[in-house]
């Protein structure tokens, strides 16, 4: 990835050396952001986080690339820019943020020149709000950290990587971590610890954030029972390792995954249709709804049978095939930017 990306980094270093990324005011980078913000090292793109201490430094610089805009801080840099390139990554869905930060959003995609999304249904949604140039550029992750891995399972392994959250499905994974059968691995991994102690057969850990540990490569199968996504980058990876997920279908983006890689790799459990258009404090599935998704997961974990090493192979092949991998993702990034320069 590296040398690929800094072959096309030399090829268009002036251009790059006029941009800047514009960090959240406090500096903290969240989730999908801190993967993609890593890809831009490798593009030689400097980042400056919103603060008014940076204003004239920010100001020198032809082309701003903003992650964060729902941030406060960015906001207000935005709007003591003049005659900018800005080019914004939104990730997320509009319905998800709470008024506030929704608008915020909107005022700052609206004076970006380009707005790059991951899939196809966020940028169906923007354009209800926003007449301005959106550009699809799928997520990609890095091969480096997950490629398939030989080792065998005994008993099989199901995992979860993410927050302990509501809106990220913390009721269903509290019913499965007490009512799935001992004979069967759960690993989860979180930087927010909900669960009580763990015993041979419940495994928790923090992980995620260090790419080269990352748990995801050593399990059999990964659960993912979120609430509300845009292009979940923990399911690409996973899928990019060769190893099947189970998930909810918490954006219309799995669908479209599900479409290219195979029904057989990607299991879709339907939400109920309340849980639409609801913010991501509100997020939360009443008792009997919580049961019903949490036993379907239960179902599917039950009849799972483990991929072997040639399996394994094929999925993390068709990944790349349709270009899930951060190089893809870089380089198509950079040429966006050298386009609308």
């Amino acid at each position: 990835l590296k040398t690929e990306i800094c072959n096309h980094k030399k090829k268009n270093m002036s251009s790059h050396e006029n941009m800047a990324i514009l960090t959240r005011g406090d500096g903290i980078a969240y989730g999908q952001d801190y993967r993609i913000l890593e890809v831009h090292k490798y593009l030689n793109i400097k980042l400056l986080s919103a603060r008014e201490t940076h204003f004239e430094e920010i100001n020198n610089y032809q082309t701003i690339i903003i992650f964060d805009t729902d941030d406060l801080a960015i906001q207000k840099i935005v709007n003591g820019l003049k005659c900018k390139n800005i080019i914004s990554h939104f990730q997320l869905n509009l319905s998800y943020l709470n008024e506030a930060k929704r608008n915020r959003s909107i005022e700052v995609l609206k004076k970006s020149k380009v707005i790059i999304v991951p899939s196809m249904h966020l940028k169906d949604d923007l354009e209800a709000n926003i007449s301005n140039n959106i550009i699809v550029i799928k997520n990609g992750v890095d091969l480096n950290n997950f490629t398939f891995s030989n080792s065998q399972n005994h008993p099989i392994k199901f995992g979860y990587v993410g927050r302990f959250s509501k809106s990220k499905g913390l009721q269903i994974l509290q019913f499965l971590w007490n009512n799935l059968k001992k004979k069967y691995t759960l690993q989860f991994d979180s930087v927010n610890n909900l669960f009580k102690i763990a015993t041979e057969c419940r495994i928790l850990s923090n992980f995620s954030l260090v790419r080269e540990l990352h748990p995801t490569p050593s399990f059999d199968c990964l659960i993912f029972p979120s609430l509300n996504e845009v292009a979940p980058m923990v399911v690409i990876e996973s899928l990019m390792s060769g190893v099947p997920v189970i998930s909810t279908n918490s954006s219309p983006f799995l669908k479209e995954l599900q479409a290219e890689i195979g029904i057989e790799y990607l299991k879709l459990i339907e939400l109920p249709n309340y849980l639409r258009d609801m913010p991501r404090e509100q997020l939360s599935l009443n008792e009997i709804d919580t049961l019903n998704i949490a036993k379907q997961f239960m179902q599917y974990m039950k009849n799972f049978k483990p991929l072997t090493l040639p399996e394994k192979k094929v999925l993390s092949e068709k990944m790349i095939q349709f270009k899930y991998t951060s190089q893809d993702m870089a380089n198509s990034f950079s040429d966006v930017y050298l386009r609308y320069l």
